[in-house]
């Protein structure tokens, strides 16, 4: 029965002070969440449409710095810490805060109200006391309480309400605190209304993992300049960054509406995570730091690092350590165990061998493979074990679904990847996995990691027992073997070691179980299937570091300029310079705003196209023609299909311009102002001193240096490289690229290098600009669904007039003794003879649409073309940074296709004590290295070779061609070497 009363129900708040324990010395608390609501920070606190994200980190700092809190000096003259201890979204060390959401569930009106009340950070320092407030109810003093030291824990108590801030029109901003926060000991922390129960409570908190050697390593890209010498960002050793979570869609948005994008909070290197558990000696491995291969350790953290794989877990003490160091393997695709030759905890990545190329420093760095054995087994020295095992196509899994926890949410997702050439294989026939990956916060690790479990699992490996001899005692598990077995058809196919038995005094037998090494073979073809239900606008287009690249004649003769036009150019002494801009995110193109110096910045831009960019990823030698897998390149979001006639710029980094990411143009030809010196150290060149830049990269072409590995020094002698499409396959993705065209020469190309893949017109935002003047420019990215509201950054470079020089010559080789030696070898001269040189010439005017090979014919060259040829001799075979080479003897103007260079050049440069000034000390006692440089020339107008003044353009490239002067018992340079300075 109504009584037609309004009732009204008491609300009553539901008080009470609480202490919990979170984790083992936690460093940084980035969020507070009660009944799974944000309630902290209150930036971040926004209703329903909360989205938590992480503030920006420096992450050099925090991998490098002892303490987060540590204040340096970097960059600046103000000292600052890693991060504030009074950041209002990070709290690092211990500190109090007031908590005031009273609608997080609703409100005392229409929900169970909302929290309010102190809360109390306290990380666990090794110094940390307890607050007064807490120690005051103990009638205590602070150092004679707990102080849960190397204990992370949270206090959550009463308080009387202070001020809060307020908005422009006055109202309440919910959880800003302007005023002083007063503990109350007569209140308890408000948890909500009518309910009696204390709600859940879960804290977002990191820990850094704790590994000095990977520390130590982090703390040399304190300078940001050398940020540049290692690919990627190594420096993530101990934590590592998240990419952020993908856009959610707004509970009550309309049309789609989205939330900003949420997540990017550090995660852990793995191997870091790993040398912790081991070396801490706190768990039933019982290790210490002594007992752990710290180099093997930090190899694995730099290569995890550049592939941005961070973990993030809870580990709640209910698994063994080693279980959970058996997770973070199954992972990341990792082995820990104890090396049987050196008793130490070692870590192994299972990758390919050209991974640990692509993290060696850009100073000539070699990493050490020490699982790469180069141990034959045959039937020689080894005895079958049983049988072989080989699972079928219709056995393996070929669609491998990865399970991952979204870092904004903190909820189970998952991606799909599946090897289709696995699917074919088995008849179409569909065989599931799934993999675990928990610890993975972003879509894009999950993926990496996907694709490498599924190139695991998704092909018929084979799998053997054998028994070997004692020449096997060095092997180990995880190593590295060459396996040659006629009857199963066997020849150089690599095996890794998973276990190895070495035996008894009694049985010397050496048993090993191999399983075959799928990262020997070619990398599966895997297709991503896109796991999001609904579209999600792209977000705003962002843009990398461009690439400025002057026009060749024979590049805007294809792309439609006529040789008019060019001629023009050349009159006027003007350039023209491509823009190549790519993008890891959607860029369809971008406004260009471009001035030279002493201008201002026009407001309406000239769009332009973004270009595809990829990283190489292996290394290439120096061929004429050249098979790649183009579906193996990762052109983003640009990627299009290859077509016979496309563009491939390959982009050769240069270590010593860290300022832009170790990528700079630099034309090593132009015009040279004199050519009237004496040949010798120290002569002075136009535009750059060559005699450098030959040195250095002579070092990096022979096979001899270890700077050949990573080619360290290529650039500026040969800064980029114009590849044409000939011939693709569109169902493996195959494609041959003809080498060195137009005025670049086919030279090795490091596994860093980019790949820029052109099909239309480049992109030139400006008609020209004068040659050798610097040019500015800024962007605005645009895509299809969006347009940023800001521009990048400002870039300069300087315009240089390539169209100008004229075309390099072809098929330049070496004839002694009636055999040729073509580019990419280095003959020996055992004797003293004469050394021909000859050469195809070219034309920049007629070279265009198709270019020629590098191993055609003559073509006409251009009126006043000619050719030149440099003798150089090298100061060093090998060196960590630059090396010079002396000129020895130069011949300009030079008609024809050939020029011999006799034996006298070679024989009086040995016989000279002092062709060496001293600067740098040779490394060759005996013997002697030459280049012998061949490039193309045109006098200037007006000039004669020989006369004060005279000047001519030369080609953009060289060819570069190594010769050696033999050092046999006996032979003519070991004589030379005996007689001026050198060893018997």
């Amino acid at each position: 029965m109504s009584t037609g009363k309004k009732m009204t129900t008491p609300v009553w708040d539901m008080k009470m002070s609480t202490h919990f324990g979170v984790a083992l010395g936690a460093e940084a608390l980035f969020g507070i969440k009660i009944k799974d609501k944000l309630c902290w920070p209150p930036e971040q606190v926004d209703g329903d449409d909360t989205v938590e994200k992480c503030p920006t980190l420096s992450y050099r700092r925090i991998n490098a710095d002892v303490d987060l809190n540590d204040i340096r000096t970097i960059g600046a003259a103000d000292p600052a810490p890693c991060i504030d201890p009074n950041n209002p979204q990070i709290m690092t060390g211990p500190r109090d805060e007031y908590i005031s959401e009273p609608e997080l569930f609703g409100g005392d009106t229409n929900g169970t109200g909302g929290v309010r009340g102190l809360f109390s950070w306290l990380p666990g320092k090794i110094n940390q006391v307890l607050p007064t407030f807490i120690t005051s109810r103990l009638k205590e003093d602070n150092d004679q309480c707990p102080s849960y030291r190397g204990l992370a824990s949270v206090f959550f108590s009463g308080s009387r309400k202070p001020t809060l801030g307020t908005d422009q029109n006055g109202l309440v901003i919910g959880g800003k605190v302007v005023g002083k926060v007063n503990s109350s000991n007569n209140q308890g922390f408000v948890w909500g209304v009518n309910d009696p129960y204390v709600p859940n409570a879960s804290l977002r908190v990191w820990r850094r993992p704790k590994a000095e050697p990977l520390r130590k390593f982090a703390e040399f890209f304190l300078n940001p300049y050398n940020v540049g010498i290692y690919p990627g960002k190594q420096y993530q050793v101990l934590a590592v960054q998240t990419p952020l979570s993908p856009a959610r869609r707004k509970p009550d948005g309309d049309d789609g509406e989205m939330l900003p994008r949420g997540g990017g909070f550090p995660g852990a290197n793995p191997a870091a995570v790993l040398y912790e558990l081991v070396s801490s000696g706190a768990y039933e491995i019982s290790a210490t730091e002594d007992a752990i291969d710290k180099d093997s350790f930090l190899i694995c953290a730099r290569r995890l690092a550049y592939e941005d794989m961070g973990i993030s877990f809870a580990w709640v003490d209910q698994d063994t350590v080693r279980e959970v160091v058996n997770e973070v393997c199954k992972h990341v695709g990792a082995a820990v165990f104890i090396h049987p030759k050196t008793g130490l905890y070692t870590m192994r990545l299972l990758r390919p061998e050209t991974d640990f190329d692509a993290i060696q420093s850009r100073q000539g760095e070699r990493i050490p493979r020490p699982w790469v054995t180069g141990f034959v087994l045959d039937p020689s020295n080894a005895e079958l074990d049983g049988d072989f095992e080989r699972k079928t196509w219709t056995d393996v899994v070929n669609s491998l679904t990865v399970k991952y926890t979204d870092d904004e949410t903190s909820e189970e997702n998952a991606i799909t990847v599946q090897n289709q050439v696995a699917i074919a294989a088995a008849g179409g026939r569909i065989n599931d996995g799934t993999m675990n990956g928990y610890m993975f916060r972003s879509e894009e690790t999950a993926h990496a990691a996907g694709v490498r479990e599924l190139g695991n699992i998704s092909r018929p490996i084979l799998r053997a027992s054998w028994n070997l001899s004692r020449k096997a005692w060095s092997l180990a598990p995880f190593d590295v073997i060459t396996v040659n077995w006629p009857s199963e058809g066997l020849v150089g196919v690599k095996f890794r070691i998973m276990s190895v038995d070495y035996g008894t005094p009694r049985d010397r037998t050496v048993k090993i179980d191999a399983v075959q090494d799928v990262f020997g073979d070619v990398k599966p073809r895997v297709a991503y299937v896109p796991q999001a239900p609904l579209w999600r606008p792209d977000s705003r287009p962002t843009m990398r570091q461009p690439w400025f690249s002057p026009a060749s004649a024979p590049m805007l003769i294809r792309n439609g300029v006529t040789i008019e036009e060019v001629e023009q150019l050349d009159e006027d002494q003007d350039a023209a310079v491509i823009h190549m801009i790519s993008s890891d995110g959607p860029l369809d193109s971008a406004d260009a705003f471009v001035h030279l110096a002493g201008e201002s910045y026009s407001q309406n831009g000239v769009p332009i196209e973004a270009l595809p960019r990829a990283v190489l990823g292996y290394p290439l030698p120096a061929q004429t023609t050249t098979v790649l897998n183009f579906y193996e390149l990762d052109f983003g979001r640009q990627e299009r299909d290859p077509d016979v006639g496309d563009v491939l710029v390959f982009v050769r980094p240069r270590p010593d311009k860290t300022s832009l990411n170790g990528y700079w143009q630099t034309i090593g030809g132009g015009r040279q102002s004199s050519l009237t010196w004496d040949a010798g150290y120290g002569t002075a060149f136009s535009p750059i001193k060559l005699h450098w830049g030959v040195g250095t990269a002579a070092m990096a072409l022979d096979p001899a240096s270890q700077r050949s590995d990573t080619m360290v020094g290529l650039a500026p002698a040969f800064h980029e490289e114009v590849c044409v499409i000939t011939a693709l396959n569109r169902d493996t993705g195959d494609v041959t690229v003809r080498r060195g065209c137009w005025d670049t020469v086919p030279a090795p190309i490091p596994s860093d290098a980019w790949v820029f893949h052109m099909k239309n017109r480049p992109p030139v935002p400006r008609s020209a600009s004068p040659d050798g003047e610097f040019v500015y420019s800024v962007y605005r990215p645009k895509n299809a669904s969006a347009v940023s509201r800001g521009t990048t950054q400002q870039y300069s470079h300087v315009a240089t007039a390539r169209q100008a020089m004229p075309a390099r010559p072809g098929n330049v080789r070496l004839v002694i003794g009636g055999e040729t030696h073509h580019i990419g070898s280095k003959p020996v001269l055992d004797d003293a003879a004469d050394v021909t040189v000859r050469w195809a010439s070219r034309n920049r005017m007629l070279d265009d649409a198709s270019p020629a090979a590098w191993t055609a014919g003559n073509i006409t060259p251009e009126s006043g073309q000619s050719h030149y040829v440099r003798v150089w001799r090298r100061v060093r075979r090998d060196a960590a940074g630059d090396a010079p080479a002396v000129l020895v003897a130069q011949f300009y103007n030079l008609g024809g296709d050939s020029y011999v260079v006799p034996a006298t050049v070679f024989t009086n440069s040995m016989t000279d004590p002092d062709w060496n000034p001293g600067q740098v000390e040779s490394d060759i006692e005996v013997g002697a290295a030459f280049v012998i440089e061949v490039g193309a020339m045109r006098m200037t107008s007006g000039t004669t070779l020989g006369e004060p003044g005279a000047s001519a353009q030369m080609s953009a490239q060289a060819a570069l061609m190594l010769l050696d002067v033999g050092t046999a018992p006996g032979g003519w340079g070991n004589r030379y070497g005996e007689d001026y300075g050198g060893a018997a």
